[in-house]
């Protein structure tokens, strides 16, 4: 399976989300259910058991088979996946989001252990789910992992207590599944009451952009927090220039990354790095214009934003697309109203998806053509992901 996430955030996560059941926007006739084990094949998705017979199951899978397409939204608060038939399934912790690997096939549980959390992972591809300990990850205090694209494994680390921030081993730790071992991947900073933290993997693997900042923080950037550059062949990193703090996603051959970053006005701009030169980004933004949410498209060779003009009163915001290296650049939408907000941005398999927050605070997700042509509702909800969208 593969997911399309948007506007990857830079706050470092502490807990994973607490997902306890509640009462879903469910449509008429509909089932809410929840995850279980995925079909094991490559290129398909999350299994669940349910009712709805949507697809046919595989003898080893004991659910069927969600389609792509399907909707990841948040709804009320808490994650739900959404069908092509606009049926809904709950999703729990380790099948949402990082937690989850990105075949779908894995899950990282966050165990409580008193006042502390283990990790262990969770092989759903079994019935009932076989799970494993993770080795030297057990007795954290705010956890977060990091997986690599093939679910080959991911990468951990560890908060310490707010109150003993020189508690923190410091260090991101990498675990392989197929092993079932773990190894430390990048040391603990030398400066003291710095931790390293994980952001992303690059497509291929080969590369693992990671933040250094003070243990005392909740996110990066902040005095003395830097931005890095793992190489997973030759065990070295290189730092990278400061303003690549607002990483939002690899390109997909690997070869550089999308960040958002301020120029000397205060405009928001969409920048590309190229990890040959990455002292030279390629900026996409016009002047006098703020771009804020960023989507590849999934043959990664356009990209869609919201943006405002920089002299707009109102900054009522609208959806634009372009060339990877800034030409072509269309407006889709003309929103008008200034109680509309765009809440997120996600480039599908069959166009421009985004959900908008209107005057009553309630988020509802919409579709588009890729020349901004009929525009329909498909969902209640925040959107977070959509199923195959690679």
């Amino acid at each position: 399976m593969e997911r399309k996430r948007w506007a990857i955030s830079i706050l470092i996560p502490v807990l994973g989300l607490s997902v306890a059941a509640c009462n879903l926007n469910v449509p008429a006739g509909a089932t809410a259910t929840s995850l279980a084990s995925p079909t094991p094949e490559t290129g398909t998705v999350i299994a669940v058991t349910s009712s709805i017979p949507t697809a046919t199951p595989q003898a080893a899978a004991s659910g069927n088979k969600l389609p792509i397409g399907t909707l990841i939204l948040t709804q009320l608060g808490k994650p739900i996946a959404q069908l092509p038939n606009g049926q809904t399934l709950s999703l729990p912790d380790e099948r949402f989001g990082a937690q989850s690997s990105p075949d779908a096939r894995y899950g990282v549980r966050f165990n409580r252990n008193n006042n502390l959390t283990d990790l262990v992972l969770v092989d759903f591809s079994t019935d009932p789910p076989q799970t494993k300990d993770v080795p030297q990850a057990r007795g954290m205090t705010g956890p977060g992992v990091t997986w690599k694209e093939d679910s080959s494994g991911f990468a951990f680390f560890d908060f310490p207590p707010p109150d003993n921030p020189k508690a923190a081993n410091g260090a991101i730790f990498y675990y392989d599944v197929a092993s079932g071992q773990t190894k430390q991947l990048v040391p603990a900073p030398k400066e003291a009451g710095m931790i390293a933290t994980p952001i992303a993997f690059s497509p291929d693997g080969k590369y693992l952009l990671y933040a250094v900042g003070a243990a005392t923080g909740e996110g990066i950037g902040g005095p003395g927090g830097k931005t890095m550059l793992f190489d997973t062949t030759s065990n070295q990193s290189t730092a990278l220039p400061a303003d690549t703090f607002g990483f939002n996603q690899w390109l997909r051959d690997s070869q550089g990354f999308i960040a958002l970053r301020s120029d000397p006005s205060g405009l928001s701009q969409v920048a590309i790095y190229s990890l040959a030169d990455p002292s030279r980004p390629k900026i996409l933004t016009p002047a006098n214009t703020s771009d804020f949410f960023v989507d590849l498209s999934p043959d990664g060779k356009r990209i869609a934003v919201t943006a405002t003009p920089a002299a707009q009163t109102a900054q009522i915001a609208n959806i634009f697309i372009m060339n990877l290296d800034g030409s072509n650049r269309k407006q889709l939408t003309k929103f008008s109203g200034i109680d509309q907000t765009i809440t997120a941005l996600v480039w599908g398999n069959d166009g421009i998806y985004y959900s908008l927050s209107g005057a009553d605070n309630t988020d509802t997700t919409w579709r588009m053509d890729l020349d901004g042509t009929n525009p329909t509702k498909v969902a209640e909800g925040t959107l977070n992901a959509i199923i195959g969208a690679h």
